[in-house]
């Protein structure tokens, strides 16, 4: 994926956020994992339990939850939109996992909902809100520009799947994507110098 934007926003939305959408609760787990699941599985092609990967991925999701980076709208059992931020510091978070349950696109969900993110996540974890966006989606980049973020950057992304582990090795989950997300300027110059495979690990950003 050679061109993803990376956008960014430093106030809140003028859009009125979605009231609804709130943090998530521990006890609500099982309702949001089946969403998380749907997400990345439509983003990356394969299921983030493949592998033997299931009790790792519903730790990193509780731990999301605990704190108190996982939003979303729940009616009822449904998980109608969410979102997590994923990393944050004092200055800057980034967003992940924006989904909208399939029943419900379409209806107008998407812009309120990361309206509401966008303010929660600046209240509670820092006052820039970043995320980036594959550029072939147009209905989530034309949803961002209405929320208000503007294109500050790129990344791209390479996914491939880890080797079975050498005979000195633990085992470890064969098939699960490892995905590294690099600076277009260092694909650059992977381009320019193949030999320049080591990847410095100040340029990663995962």
């Amino acid at each position: 994926r050679r061109h993803q934007p990376l956008l960014s926003i430093s106030t809140d939305s003028p859009v009125t956020p979605d009231p609804q959408v709130r943090r998530v609760r521990i006890d609500e787990l099982d309702l949001l994992l089946p969403a998380c699941v749907a997400m990345f599985t439509e983003e990356v092609g394969i299921s983030p339990l493949s592998g033997g990967a299931g009790s790792a991925y519903r730790a990193r999701v509780a731990e999301l939850i605990r704190d108190g980076r996982a939003y979303a709208r729940i009616q009822g059992d449904t998980v109608v939109f969410k979102a997590e931020v994923g990393a944050s510091s004092s200055a800057a978070c980034q967003v992940q996992g924006v989904w909208v349950s399939p029943e419900w696109r379409g209806r107008g969900r998407s812009v309120p909902g990361m309206a509401a993110v966008v303010q929660a996540a600046r209240r509670d974890c820092a006052p820039l809100v970043s995320l980036y966006v594959n550029d072939y989606n147009t209905a989530a980049r034309r949803c961002y520009r209405s929320v208000g973020f503007d294109e500050v950057g790129e990344f791209a992304t390479i996914l491939f799947c880890s080797r079975p582990p050498l005979s000195s090795e633990p085992p470890r989950p064969d098939g699960l994507p490892v995905i590294l997300r690099l600076s277009s300027l260092f694909l650059l110059t992977l381009r320019e110098d193949p030999a320049a495979a080591e990847v410095p690990s100040h340029r990663l950003l995962v």
